[in-house]
């Protein structure tokens, strides 16, 4: 009855999961939502910038040719044959982005008397007007000058023409009729494609257009006319990333599966085990995966790859279960149904205490995996209750032999552990184990910066530094944020650091809308200047006009920085300012180039309202804090198992079944620091793993030792413990073959750690004691 009503409830879940999964599609795509959250006050503005300037949306396409109608070719070839794609991307009219520069300088020339050129006002303000003064008189006696009759009344010198132009673009950067941008560079006539992604840029659907769809039309291109092209975007580094996890999540899935499959039909040369392993993952699989969808409204698709994983961990008890069943006592197969007594408590203790480890994990600050712990941690549990239940039906009644590879396997297993009657031996383990941890740690480094998590397709890379060099442009990701309560305070605050920030490349607001302040000390700057050398001008000409304060717009009222201005900002400039739903205004700096933090720090460390922005730096101290955190977990977990056991079997057993896993996870790490290799937040998630599986291992040889030798004959738990190691390795150990480093130190950790913890543990508890 048990086994039906489980039964009923497995089919109600699938029921369920299928109408969440295929029917409402409550599967999450974006990789975004594996990051952290921001769990601070800088981290929340960085992701405000995101959000406002669309930055991880950006893209640009150069397509270059020496000959310049083959280039341009290219480019409206891409143009048509994108459109009937629908892909979410939309070009950025260099048209547009003129037309939205001089509607902005258009509304500002009113108030041009308070506006000025960075350059100019230097010059004013270190006794350099004659310059000035020459200058206007050159433009206005030359040929080729631009200067009409009303321009020498409304602006003699020419500030506000000078304050237009001084946001012009690199002079590489140049323009054709119809609007295209156009680069001349190493001998090539490169034209360019701006624009931006109107969906996540993370998003896993998206990355299979870049994929499918985009990528191949620019293959093409180049294949058939020659052109070079050249492309910078977080989407392509993000479909290149994605198509390299998709091949390697496919290879090591199926070497995995195919090695699992394999070694258990060569050692039993039956289907039976497979088929309870495939049962009693898939009700796992499926009691995690409701639980998930049940608490948090979805599940993201890497999570639900990693949940294939569980096959490394699930497989282990139907394995045990199935080399238990082999167990005889007076010389008879044991019943079935009395299969699950012969690994009391062995197996509800494994489950227990991997289930605690991996649930666990949820403390890490990656939604993407506490969604992960959450399955495993329900799943392993759904698999026990699966073994308990349906595990007999599996298990062919009446006398049964060992299989000769398995009854091999296992003579030799027992012969290694009888090593561990060694007294000298297993003290000589302990001395190397310990000097292997002590060396290690000594060299042993942490390495918790994000940007070493996921290797930059070197192809991309190289094209982005060419365009950045083409362009005459380095983007830094850090900025300065000022809050305040008003604009004009952040524009204030901006002036005032600008003085501060001589020599570093910055964008700010404040250089195109000033301070109603900064107009006013403009305004009386420019005003006395004008006054002083108009006559100058005005001689020149040989006219006799004194200057006129009014028509040159002195008299207008001061530029206000209000919603309606900010709203005419062009791309590029509106996400330099940001007003939050509770009205507080954050202001941003953006910095350019190489950045000294310590050097910023100390400028900004005299001004309440502003903090530097470093979203690498937060990310790589929240790494930081997160793998101290799971490494005190590590302790927590195995200094609890071993008080648990203890208040069970006394402390003399809880260190027995502790000390091997110990002494593997202490090994583990000695020989990643004597490596070289920089421990990170992904290590210490691999080492609780290896915790966790692990003591499985130890609880079982435990209860094996501490048994009448006689119940016992002929048991297969080294063997089992040894298909559950070799399982492991080939689900999560592969891992360390991805060329992703997070993945990759993952798996490392595990594969290492499985196989020292197999070792170390059959040589402490592999041998048996009678206790007769």
């Amino acid at each position: 009855m048990a086994g039906l009503a489980w039964f009923a409830i497995i089919v109600s879940l699938t029921l369920y999961c299928a109408q969440s999964l295929l029917v409402e599609g409550k599967i999450q795509f974006d990789i975004l939502a594996l990051l952290p959250e921001g769990k601070t006050e800088k981290m929340r503005i960085s992701n405000q910038l995101m959000d406002d300037a669309n930055i991880p949306g950006r893209m640009v396409i150069l397509f270059g040719h020496k000959d310049k109608d083959t280039a341009l070719q290219a480019l409206q070839s891409f143009r048509t044959q994108i459109k009937p794609l629908s892909l979410p991307i939309m070009e950025q009219n260099p048209r547009t982005m003129e037309a939205q520069f001089k509607a902005l300088f258009t509304s500002l020339y009113p108030y041009r008397a308070g506006l000025i050129a960075k350059d100019d006002l230097l010059k004013l303000s270190n006794g350099k007007e004659e310059e000035l003064a020459n200058r206007a008189v050159s433009n206005i006696i030359s040929p080729f000058g631009s200067f009409s009759a009303e321009q020498i009344k409304t602006d003699p010198f020419g500030f506000f023409p000078n304050f237009v132009t001084s946001f012009r673009l690199t002079d590489s950067i140049q323009m054709d009729p119809e609007g295209n941008i156009i680069i001349n560079s190493g001998g090539l006539t490169w034209f360019v494609f701006q624009g931006h992604m109107t969906e996540k840029v993370f998003s896993l659907k998206l990355q299979e257009k870049i994929s499918d769809d985009l990528l191949p039309i620019l293959s093409q291109l180049n294949q058939s006319t020659g052109v070079q092209i050249l492309k910078l975007g977080a989407a392509f580094y993000a479909a290149a990333g994605a198509q390299q996890a998709k091949t390697e999540i496919s290879e090591i899935g199926l070497i995995s599966t195919l090695g699992i499959i394999l070694i258990l039909l060569l050692i039993f040369r039956v289907p039976r085990p497979i088929f309870l392993a495939v049962t009693v993952v898939t009700t796992g699989l499926i009691g995690g995966l409701a639980t998930c969808l049940f608490w948090y409204g979805s599940i993201h698709i890497l999570a639900l790859v990693f949940g294939s994983s569980l096959v490394g961990v699930a497989v282990d008890y139907s394995l045990h279960y199935y080399c238990a069943s082999f167990i005889r006592k007076d010389n008879k197969s044991i019943n079935r149904y009395s299969i699950l007594s012969t690994l009391l408590p062995a197996l509800p203790l494994g489950v227990l205490t991997s289930s605690i480890g991996y649930g666990l994990l949820i403390v890490a600050p990656f939604p993407g995996i506490q969604q992960m712990a959450i399955l495993a941690c329900v799943g392993l549990l759904c698999t026990f209750i699966s073994v308990s239940l349906w595990g007999p039906y599996f298990i062919k009644a009446g006398e049964r032999k060992v299989p000769a590879l398995a009854t091999t396997i296992q003579h030799y297993l027992e012969k290694f552990a009888s090593l561990g009657r060694v007294k000298h031996l297993r003290l000589a383990l302990s001395i190397v184990v310990l000097s292997i941890f002590g060396c290690g740690t000594m060299k042993l480094t942490f390495d918790d910066n994000v940007r070493g998590f996921q290797a930059l397709n070197p192809i991309l890379k190289s094209e982005e530094e060419q365009i950045k060099t083409m362009m005459n442009f380095d983007n830094s990701s850090k900025f300065l944020a000022i809050q305040a309560p008003d604009i004009e305070t952040v524009l204030q605050t901006e002036e005032a650091l600008a003085k501060d920030l001589t020599g570093i490349n910055y964008q700010a607001i404040a250089s195109v809308i000033p301070s109603q302040k900064s107009q006013t000390e403009t305004r009386a700057i420019k005003l006395a200047f004008s006054q002083k050398y108009f006559p100058q001008i005005a001689a020149t000409l040989g006219i006799s006009e004194a200057f006129d304060a009014k028509t040159a717009g002195f008299d207008s009222p001061l530029l206000v920085a209000n919603e309606q201005l900010l709203t005419k900002l062009p791309t590029g400039l509106k996400e330099l300012i940001h007003r939050s739903k509770s009205g507080q205004i954050t202001g941003r700096i953006m910095l350019n180039g190489e950045i000294d933090n310590a050097k910023i720090d100390s400028i900004i460390a005299h001004y309440e309202n502003v903090q530097l922005i470093d979203p690498v730096s937060e990310y790589t101290s929240l790494f930081t804090s997160y793998r101290e955190v799971m490494m005190l977990l590590v302790a927590g977990l195995l200094m609890g198992f071993a008080l648990m056991l203890s208040f069970r079997q006394g402390i003399r057993a809880a260190i027995q079944i502790s000390t091997p896993v110990l002494f593997s996870i202490l090994t583990t790490m000695g020989i990643i620091g004597s490596l070289g290799i920089g421990f990170s937040m992904f290590h210490a998630m691999g080492l609780i793993l290896v915790l966790c599986i692990g003591i499985d291992y130890a609880l079982f040889l435990f209860w094996r030792e501490t048994a009448d030798q006689n119940s016992h004959n002929g048991d297969l738990l080294l063997l089992g413990n040894a298909l559950a190691a070799i399982t492991t390795i080939l689900s999560f150990g592969l891992l360390s073959l991805s060329s992703t480093t997070a993945v990759n130190s993952f798996g490392f950790t595990v594969f290492l750690g499985i196989v020292l913890n197999f070792l170390i543990t059959t040589l402490f508890l592999g041998h048996i004691k009678c206790k007769n």
